[in-house]
C-alpha cells in the first residue's frame, strides 16, 4: 500500500515536472514567434524607409541635372521670375499685410523666406547663387539619409569589447561628403556642354556650404537619436 502510494507521487511528480517543461518551450516558442514577427516588420519597414530616400535621391539628382541643361536664357529668366515673387513676398511682409505666424504659420514663414532671399540678393548673392546652395543642401540631405538608411546596421554593429566603432560613422559622414562633392563638380562639368554656361568655380563654393550644412545637420540628429535610442532600449 505505502509503495503504490509512493508510485502514484512520484508519477504525479514527473507529470508535473513534464507539465511545466511544455508550458516552458510553448512560452518559449510564442516568444520566438513573436520576435520573428516583430523583426520581419522592422525588416519590412527598413526597407520601406531606403526605398523612399533613393526615390528623394533620385528626384533631387534629377532636378539639378534638368536646372543645369538650360540655355543661359532660360535660366535667367527663371531666375527672374524667382527674384520677381522674392520681392513681392518682401513686399507683403514689409507692408505688414502677411498673418501673424500664430494665424498663418505657413503663409508667415513663407513670407519671411523670400524676404531673406531679397536681403541676400541685395547684398550680392544672386536668386541663381542661392538656388544652388538650396538645391545642394537638398542633395546632401538625401544623400546622407541614403547613406546612413544602408549603413546604420554595420555602423551600430559593436566590436570584440562591446562598444561601437565611432570611426564607421566618420567614413560614412566622409562618403556622403564624397559623394555630394563629387556630384557638384559633376554639375560643373555639365555646364561646359550646355550653350552659354560655364564652369564656375563660385558655385562650387556655393554648393559645398549647401551639403556640408545639410548633411552635417542629417549626422548630428542621427547620432543625437541614436545615443537616446541606446539609452532607452539597450542600457
Amino acid at each position: 500500500m505505502a509503495h503504490d502510494t509512493s508510485d502514484r507521487v512520484c508519477d504525479e511528480r514527473v507529470a508535473a515536472e513534464y507539465s511545466s517543461y511544455a508550458c516552458g518551450n510553448q512560452q518559449k516558442l510564442r516568444g520566438d514567434l513573436t520576435f520573428h514577427r516583430s523583426s520581419r516588420a522592422v525588416s519590412v519597414l527598413r526597407w520601406i524607409v531606403r526605398s523612399l530616400c533613393f526615390c528623394l535621391l533620385i528626384l533631387g539628382a534629377a532636378t539639378i541635372y534638368h536646372l543645369t541643361e538650360q540655355s543661359a536664357v532660360e535660366t535667367s529668366t527663371l531666375s527672374a521670375d524667382v527674384g520677381s515673387i522674392a520681392e513681392h513676398g518682401a513686399y507683403l511682409v514689409q507692408s505688414g499685410l502677411i498673418p501673424a505666424f500664430k494665424d498663418n504659420p505657413i503663409k508667415w514663414t513663407g513670407a519671411h523666406i523670400l524676404l531673406l532671399s531679397v536681403k541676400f540678393s541685395n547684398h550680392g548673392l544672386s536668386v541663381r547663387q542661392q538656388a544652388h546652395v538650396v538645391e545642394f543642401a537638398f542633395l546632401g540631405g538625401v544623400v546622407a539619409l541614403n547613406v546612413l538608411a544602408w549603413g546604420s546596421g554595420w555602423a551600430h554593429r559593436r566590436g570584440q569589447s562591446g562598444r561601437i566603432r565611432v570611426w564607421r560613422t566618420w567614413l560614412m559622414y566622409a562618403l556622403s561628403m564624397l559623394v555630394c562633392a563629387a556630384a557638384s563638380f559633376a554639375d560643373q562639368y555639365h555646364k561646359l556642354y550646355v550653350p552659354g554656361r560655364y564652369f564656375d568655380k563660385l558655385d562650387l563654393f556655393l554648393d559645398a556650404s549647401g551639403y556640408t550644412a545639410a548633411v552635417t545637420c542629417v549626422f548630428i540628429a542621427w547620432s543625437i537619436g541614436s545615443a537616446i535610442y541606446r539609452l532607452i532600449f539597450r542600457k
